[in-house]
């Protein structure tokens, strides 16, 4: 298989945007203030756009068929503007329903983009790769959006301490379901295809990946967020926000290097 940059930044970008996103959905406008939403939202318009932009061009140029899963990300970059209208407008139940439907097209969207990368070899293998997304996506999210919102407790000390709990718990947990899902993965492509997992540890430096993948990616970020857990409810806002930043870096580096396994032996890591 030829693998190339534009197909890893392709798959973090539209993973990063949506879990944006679908971080945004346990938040409430009314007490944490439109400006943060906004701002989240245009992150996740930029990942999106810059994501798709690369694909579009590199499909058109190979003369390539263009998925369906592509245009139902475009009109979730488009509802973006609406939602930030009804924002702006303080009309927020309905930018919650715009949100809403974001969240719904991103599910679709994740299962035919899952559907395309799978081989069809069996039912549950399309499943399985939709739960690997959906897990980066919310992974991905939620340790950026903690990030974020614990810098927006700094510029206003009044907000909820609640907020910024309910949002570390979905990373930590976000965290833990992504490791299960990936052991479940490992186990059963060693079960039912083992040719394919041999070729995963065998290929050049393929271990060593496998395991920066694991170590930097998942366990070293799990300490990461029971520290953060821990700092929140003292409150320690300050060591919070860098425990955050190094559990950003690890993580994104560990979704980076799992999405180019993935997409390499075609086993959703």
């Amino acid at each position: 298989m030829i693998l190339s940059l534009h197909d890893i930044f392709f798959q973090f970008t539209v993973l990063f945007g949506a879990g944006i996103f679908l971080l945004l959905i346990p938040l409430p406008v009314k007490y944490i203030g439109e400006k943060f939403f906004e701002s989240q939202v245009w992150f996740a318009v930029a990942c999106l756009s810059i994501g798709l932009l690369g694909r579009f061009y590199q499909f058109i140029s190979q003369q390539r068929e263009l998925p369906v899963y592509l245009f139902v990300y475009v009109v979730i970059v488009g509802l973006s503007f609406l939602y930030v209208h009804f924002l702006r407008e303080i009309h927020f139940e309905k930018a919650k329903l715009v949100l809403s439907l974001q969240a719904l097209l991103i599910g679709v969207g994740l299962y035919f983009h899952a559907l395309d990368f799978s081989a069809n070899r069996f039912y549950f293998e399309n499943i399985s790769i939709f739960v690997q997304f959906l897990t980066s996506s919310f992974l991905l999210g939620s340790v950026f959006t903690s990030m974020m919102l614990c810098h927006w407790f700094f510029m206003n000390h009044k907000l909820p301490l609640k907020y910024l709990k309910r949002i570390s718990h979905v990373f930590t947990f976000s965290l833990i379901a992504k490791i299960f899902f990936t052991g479940i993965i490992l186990w059963m492509w060693k079960f039912y295809f083992p040719s394919d997992f041999t070729r995963l540890t065998a290929f050049e430096g393929g271990f060593v990946y496998l395991m920066l993948r694991f170590v930097l990616g998942l366990l070293l970020p799990l300490v990461l967020a029971f520290g953060t857990e821990v700092t929140i409810k003292l409150p320690t806002n300050h060591s919070a926000i860098g425990i955050l930043y190094v559990a950003v870096i690890f993580i994104f580096m560990g979704e980076v290097l799992g999405q180019y396994l993935s997409l390499l032996q075609r086993i959703p890591l």
